[in-house]
């Protein structure tokens, strides 16, 4: 395989605006560079198309960035990314069946309603999952490997009142708040 840091920062970086897309099997990497923090490799902005059966590796970014839709991600290979392999800002997506392996933090998960099922997280640097503590999130026949795992990742927002997070499969990992 070739040495990312030679490809990294080469170009910024794919947005989708539209629901009716469709980005299905291709091969996306070494995207995310800008001399900002607006880009990333793949992004679907106010939109919810279906991304699928895709590799999408050596990000200088994030590998999937949703702003404010509810894709469907699902069947990808997800890897070797410098940022978070998906990382979900607001919307209510259907993450299932993609292999995250090698990235900072597998997931992250913004506000909304998330359902990630039958996901393989390997060898995340930081943590296999990082979400807020106003996510809703559905976990389901998920599969967690490697460095990363055992404790999930609690960022941004505040909590008022009484909240109950419900630990991810019965595996009784600690939150880290």
């Amino acid at each position: 395989s070739p040495d990312q840091d030679v490809f990294n920062d080469i170009w910024e970086g794919i947005r989708i605006n539209n629901s009716a897309n469709v980005f299905d099997y291709t091969l996306v990497q070494y995207g995310g560079y800008s001399s900002s923090t607006n880009y990333v490799q793949l992004a679907a902005i106010d939109a919810s198309p279906v991304i699928s059966n895709n590799i999408i590796r050596y990000s200088d970014t994030y590998g999937i960035y949703v702003y404010n839709g509810s894709p469907t991600i699902s069947g990808n290979q997800i890897t070797n990314n410098a940022g978070d392999g998906v990382n979900i800002y607001s919307g209510s997506p259907t993450i299932s069946n993609n292999q995250f392996s090698d990235n900072v933090d597998g997931l992250v998960l913004g506000s909304g309603s998330n359902t990630v099922q039958g996901n393989t997280f390997n060898n995340s640097s930081s943590y296999h999952l990082t979400h807020t503590p106003s996510a809703s999130i559905s976990y389901t026949g998920n599969i967690f490997t490697g460095t990363g795992g055992g404790k999930i990742e609690m960022v941004g927002g505040s909590v008022s009142g009484d909240i109950t997070w419900s630990n991810v499969q019965d595996f009784n990992w600690a939150y880290i708040i």
